[in-house]
């Protein structure tokens, strides 16, 4: 019994570290009394939960970082290319644990920051201003903004969110939307967007290089873009030289 207690004490604290689960279930079959053995269960079921708190935490981590210098925030707006999502909110708070759940959770290629302190905020929110025209305003309008970098389309959006679990779920689902250009070309790099993305429904407009849409066809497609953004991925496929048919 003396060794019992000795043995649970010392895997109580030994919690969290490595193969502490495997030593729990070694030293289970030894605990004849039926109070220990519950103790040993209470235990293990505890460093279970601990232990997966702990890689989920280690996934948000991995995914979302924090930018704490001016620099740091000029590199994301500096022409890189790829999607940049950056909330600007303070690294502790529900606000902030939020976020990071919302990308350690996401499916497609994305990157995502934390703007830590006023400074770095106002400093983001004027790049913001310089690459697309009021979006300061939209920033500032409101808490909990969210600003997506993108080098095609309108370069900034700007939205807010909630902590809620239906805040997060809709964060996830604009990021989605929005970081879809909103006319795909049919080529190798995006084939992978195309069918692998969020979107299944596609509406394609065919294209003869050596005879372009007129400028109304084109038009007409890149508002119908705009309209349906979110539900439907418009797709131009060109025409190979060598091809009477597509």
């Amino acid at each position: 019994g003396a060794i019992t207690v000795v043995r649970l004490s010392g895997l109580y604290h030994s919690i969290g570290q490595p193969g502490s689960a495997q030593i729990a279930l070694y030293l289970l079959p030894a605990m004849r009394a039926p109070s220990m053995r519950s103790l040993a269960l209470t235990l293990i079921a505890l460093l279970c939960q601990l232990q997966h708190a702990a890689a989920v935490d280690g996934e948000q981590a991995d995914r979302c970082r924090t930018l704490r210098s001016v620099k740091a925030v000029d590199e994301l707006f500096g022409g890189r290319v790829g999607v940049r999502v950056l909330a600007l909110v303070p690294d502790e708070g529900k606000a902030a644990a939020a976020f990071r759940a919302v990308a350690a959770s996401f499916k497609y290629p994305a990157e995502f920051y934390l703007v830590d302190g006023p400074d770095l905020v106002g400093r983001a929110v004027d790049q913001a201003e310089r690459l697309r025209l009021y979006a300061a305003a939209e920033a500032k309008a409101h808490g909990n903004a969210v600003l997506l970098l993108k080098p095609y389309d309108e370069l900034v959006d700007v939205t807010t969110f909630t902590t809620s679990k239906k805040g997060r779920k809709k964060l996830s689902r604009w990021v989605e939307d929005t970081m879809l250009p909103l006319v795909v070309p049919y080529l190798p790099d995006y084939v992978d967007m195309i069918f692998g993305g969020p979107l299944k429904m596609h509406a394609i407009l065919a294209v003869d290089p050596a005879d372009p849409p007129a400028p109304p066809v084109r038009d007409a497609f890149y508002h119908a873009a705009q309209r349906h953004r979110g539900k439907v991925m418009h797709i131009v496929m060109f025409k190979a030289p060598d091809c009477v048919e597509i």
